[in-house]
């Protein structure tokens, strides 16, 4: 049986979503409108800081707070941070502080390598990486640096290599995966990263299908 399969609409839809909120999470816009000669009077210390524009007589407790200044940094060489070994975080350069922020890295032709964001010094929220050719490679969210969520995966040649879902970094759910032409694969679902339930699998050159079973990652014989 020959089977091609096209990515569902839903799927990106589920990645752009995912993107949006974790940009959102990452960096939450910050006012920026001009005082008013009318404005009202600065906000109390126990006003909310979004809801009111920060005037010129604006006390300290109405300014941005640290993780909000944190948000505004603009992104940094993420192999400038010195690098903490033993417990795998980057730090602020010269000293023990977990770096917070944006980052990115470059190839050495000068094209994006990746672009993403740290907190206390692990990988957090929105991640794209790419190929040299400056094609996309992953992208999808990091929590507590594991992978969280919808992730996709590309070949070179911009057809898609696999989609699915994570768990703190494992693979759950429903994953499908791709050959380099763009037809499907292998279609199945995961349970704490491992096959789990009927997998289907193509033949590369007919297309051929055929369906085996997984029993928490263990194939059943027929």
């Amino acid at each position: 049986m020959k089977s091609q399969f096209v990515i569902p609409a839903l799927a990106f839809a589920a990645l752009l979503f995912l993107r949006d909120a974790a940009a959102e999470t990452a960096s939450p816009a910050v006012p920026t409108a001009t005082p008013q000669a009318t404005a009202s009077p600065a906000p109390s210390p126990v006003a909310s800081p979004s809801a009111v524009s920060p005037g010129p007589t604006a006390t300290p407790a109405a300014a941005a707070t640290p993780a909000a200044a944190g948000e505004t940094k603009k992104p940094i060489a993420l192999y400038s941070l010195d690098y903490d070994e033993k417990n795998d975080v980057f730090l602020v350069p010269g000293t023990t502080e977990p770096y917070t922020g944006p980052v990115f890295s470059l190839y050495d032709n000068g094209k994006r390598e990746l672009d993403g964001s740290l907190s206390k010094g692990s990988r957090d929220g929105w991640w794209t990486e790419y190929y040299e050719s400056g094609q996309k490679t992953s992208e999808g969210a990091y929590k507590n640096d594991a992978e969280d969520g919808f992730w996709i995966y590309w070949y070179e040649n911009g057809q898609v290599q696999s989609y699915g879902v994570y768990a703190t970094g494992s693979t759950v759910g429903r994953w499908s995966s791709f050959f380099e032409s763009g037809k499907v694969d292998s279609q199945g679902t995961y349970r704490d990263g491992v096959m789990d339930g009927p997998w289907i699998f193509h033949d590369k050159e007919t297309g051929e299908a055929r369906t085996i079973e997984f029993d928490k990652g263990v194939q059943l014989k027929k």
